[in-house]
């Protein structure tokens, strides 16, 4: 008869999530850099979660000014509320512009 404490599997959610998303505008836009980036984010936040969704911490990790892609590091507990923020995002500053996500890996190794 098998043992029934070989039966069960202990998961560990991890501490973040690492994303692979840019950040796509109508018109090409040439003064966007790694902080913007980061407040077109805490806006798109804020702008769907109040001041509990701009508290959430959204690291940018790495940043490409030629296609306006970065990989940012959230907490997994907050994933959900990052990646429905960037979804709805419509316009920076007044002009139209969309996030687009291409991965989300729990761990950081080239995308």
């Amino acid at each position: 008869m098998a043992n029934p404490k070989n039966n069960f599997h202990i998961v560990c959610r991890p501490q973040y999530v690492y994303m692979d998303a840019s950040l796509n505008f109508e018109e090409p836009q040439e003064d966007i850099d790694a902080s913007i980036f980061k407040f077109v984010i805490v806006q798109a936040l804020k702008k769907l979660f109040g001041e509990v969704g701009a508290s959430v911490t959204v690291d940018v990790l790495r940043f490409r000014e030629s296609d306006l892609r970065a990989y940012l590091r959230v907490r997994s507990s907050n994933l959900v509320r990052l990646w429905s923020s960037l979804t709805l995002a419509s316009s920076y500053n007044g002009k139209p512009c969309f996030f687009r996500i291409y991965k989300v890996k729990l761990l950081l190794q080239p995308f």
